[in-house]
């Protein structure tokens, strides 16, 4: 372990025994990443094993969450060789979806988060955020690192949160026709369900948005989509829209007693209930946000190049969900 002065300020550097100077190139990347408001601390491990990590937790201290800077230490380091087992399972729970493998990962707690990127199979950054206010910035400097570390290898980016420029993104898409969206509601209708599907629609018609479903106790209970606009259709081609909103309804369905697992993964950590997961992967993102011990609402998009936009527009449909079912 060792203590590092860079141009961002004192880092705390740790690196494993087998790490020699062919890691260099890399761990400069991250080092440039790490900062007091991004992300604080930032590992990189190969099939478990952890080969570095930088951090500025002595400089940010607790932050939002619970715990000690050494227990914090500690337990990232613990889950950092477990997450390649998590992500696994997390990964074939999402394997119907015909949409590539899990690339970027966020599970925030709303007072900090913590953050997966894949490099290459098997090669993996974690980061930690300790408060709400850093989490955007952390999500960005991972990406940008990751993008970093595969241009290294000469690999291309895959721009894991949408952060890259890509192909599309700048694109404007013309709203939906209303008879051109699937809708779906549960047999027997709550008053959260009739504020939700109508604030759905809405969402989903607007392009940023291919999805949007509530479950309450695994079950769904009212759903939204425009997998029947002409320019999805390339999306169809190896699974058909039914088939893809059975696989939607699935992966909600079983969302909560997965994260009850990752709860329990992510308490040394976090210390606390992970409230909002994306689950970015080759080709689209999955967006989880839980209401209470119950409630869940669902979204996703099926475009890399929309993942940005997508998510902002997910987080507004959460917000008025909430305000409209009085949980602000």
């Amino acid at each position: 372990m060792t203590i590092v002065v860079t141009t961002t300020g004192v880092l705390f550097r740790e690196r494993g025994a087998h790490v020699d100077a062919d890691f260099d190139a890399r761990s400069a990347i991250c080092d440039r990443a790490v900062s007091p408001t991004s992300v604080h601390h930032l590992a990189q491990y190969r099939l478990g094993t952890f080969d570095f990590s930088a951090d500025v937790l002595d400089r940010v201290g607790e932050g939002g969450l619970s715990g000690s800077v050494a227990d914090r230490r500690r337990e990232v380091g613990f889950l950092g060789r477990q997450l390649r087992f998590m992500m696994r399972t997390i990964g074939a729970s999402l394997e119907n979806c015909d949409s590539g493998q899990v690339i970027r990962a966020v599970f925030d707690v709303g007072s900090g988060a913590l953050l997966y990127y894949l490099i290459r199979p098997g090669e993996y950054l974690i980061g930690l955020t300790v408060d709400a206010a850093s989490t955007q910035a952390a999500d960005r400097a991972m990406a940008e690192a990751t993008t970093g570390i595969r241009a290294l290898l000469g690999l291309p980016g895959q721009s894991p949160g949408g952060f890259e420029r890509a192909p599309g993104s700048g694109e404007v898409l013309e709203p939906a026709d209303r008879d051109r969206l699937h809708v779906s509601v549960g047999g027997v209708q709550t008053p959260a369900d009739t504020v939700f599907v109508p604030l759905a629609t809405e969402a989903v018609r607007g392009r940023e948005l291919d999805y949007a479903a509530r479950f309450e106790n695994s079950v769904c209970t009212g759903a939204v989509d425009s997998f029947d606009v002409p320019d999805l259709a390339p999306h169809f081609t190896s699974i058909s829209r039914r088939r893809r909103r059975a696989v939607h309804q699935e992966i909600g369905a079983q969302f909560l007693a997965l994260s009850g697992s990752v709860d329990r993964a992510l308490h040394g950590v976090l210390g606390q209930r992970v409230q909002r997961t994306v689950l970015d992967v080759e080709q689209g993102t999955l967006y989880f946000h839980r209401l209470g011990d119950s409630e869940l609402l669902f979204g996703a998009t099926l475009a890399q190049a929309r993942v940005r936009v997508a998510g902002e527009r997910f987080d507004d449909l959460v917000r008025r969900h909430a305000a409209a079912t009085g949980r602000t």
